[in-house]
């Protein structure tokens, strides 16, 4: 399945001022918008791709490792989808899921270490890795099972070890889609469908906050207070004391999957899609729960933004024609960029500001604020 080399194009398709310029361009051969592409410390991108289509071989996913010029160094099949974000071990592994149940962990030179079959599951939990190296990521119950044998498949929260053995496992409910959120205390924090349970690294139920929202996708964010944020598709922000109490909660219009994003001043960004039609919004909440400022744009978001350390936002947009943008800390758009397609994913950004993302029409690109090389 391997895509074209990458373009050094120089170009800069955007709209606004102080317009960063285009570094590099890859055709991976397949869709590059279900999960964010990540970072290694040697500058390696790991990017997810999945064809649309079902069926025969529109229905595999990738793991593709691009190295820091945009060359595609080797890519691994994972099956079926993959929903989930990559996650690097501090010795280089990669960890990915698929829809077929299975999670593994790669080798930086993209040979597979282990593969633990997670059984009558699907996995659209992006890992998390714990201090200690162990890997926490959430399995589903699969669409495709009869109501009758939900019992067999519900939601479980698996803790497996760095060399693949399960530690672990814990019943969370029917769905459990979102990313894991460890606390300094090393609590674990992952809504359930209409619940928020917090469990210690032994897997215990430490507390459990019902709600009276449905279908919490969005993973938590913790605050440096350690208040827990968690978006819910119902359409609402929830801000969570570390002892379980519900501080308050605040309506988002529409439906939101999104993970919060929290600035060094406390804001939480959020933004959700219309329940009817392809516009939505992005907010700025306060600390205190009051809306500080909210911005309609064309398309809607499944992620959070990147925040730069000036608090510059960073949000990639789905179905409209805003594509990334780059919005002040006030709400105002500083530019946009537009690829090809109407969607791209939630960028990255390294440490020389560089940012990377993928699209619908099958690219990763590198953004840069310097001209790139021959």
């Amino acid at each position: 399945m391997l895509g074209g080399s990458p373009r050094h194009t120089g170009r800069s398709p955007y709209v606004g001022p102080d317009q960063p310029v285009v570094k590099w361009v890859t055709d991976v051969g397949a869709h590059v918008i279900n999960t964010q592409p990540v970072l290694a410390a040697d500058g390696t991108v790991y990017v997810v791709t999945s064809f649309p289509a079902l069926g025969a071989d529109h229905s595999l996913g990738y793991l593709v490792a691009l190295g820091p010029d945009g060359e595609i160094k080797w890519e691994v099949e994972q099956g079926r989808w993959i929903w989930t974000t990559p996650a690097i071990g501090r010795d280089g592994t990669v960890y990915v899921g698929s829809s077929l149940g299975d999670f593994t962990a790669i080798a930086p030179d993209g040979t597979i270490r282990w593969t633990f079959p997670a059984s009558l599951s699907i996995v659209q939990s992006s890992p998390t890795i714990g201090g200690d190296g162990v890997i926490y990521v959430g399995t589903s119950h699969p669409y495709w099972l009869q109501p009758e044998d939900t019992e067999l498949a519900d939601g479980r929260l698996l803790a497996i070890a760095p060399d693949g053995r399960e530690l672990w496992n814990v019943q969370i409910g029917y769905w459990l889609e979102s990313s894991p959120a460890i606390g300094e205390d090393c609590t674990i924090y992952v809504p359930s469908r209409y619940d928020v349970l917090a469990l210690g690294p032994d897997g215990r139920e430490r507390w459990r906050l019902p709600t009276d929202t449905e279908f919490l996708h969005s993973s938590a964010a913790i605050g440096t207070d350690g208040t827990i944020y968690i978006g819910a598709y119902s359409g609402a922000l929830l801000a969570i004391d570390p002892n379980g109490t519900l501080k308050w909660q605040v309506d988002i219009p529409g439906q939101v999957v999104a993970t919060p994003a929290i600035a060094v001043d406390g804001t939480i960004y959020i933004g959700g899609r219309a329940l009817s039609g392809e516009s939505g919004e992005v907010h700025a909440v306060r600390p205190d729960g009051s809306i500080a400022w909210t911005l309609p744009i064309d398309g809607y978001v499944n992620d959070g933004p990147i925040i730069d350390a000036s608090g510059t936002l960073f949000w990639g947009t789905k179905a409209g024609e805003d594509g990334l943008l780059a919005i002040d800390p006030d709400g105002t758009v500083i530019w946009r960029f537009n690829p090809p397609g109407t969607s791209v994913t939630q960028p990255t950004l390294d440490a020389s500001g560089t940012l990377y993302f993928g699209t619908i029409e099958n690219e990763v690109y590198a953004l840069g604020t310097s001209e790139p090389g021959p």
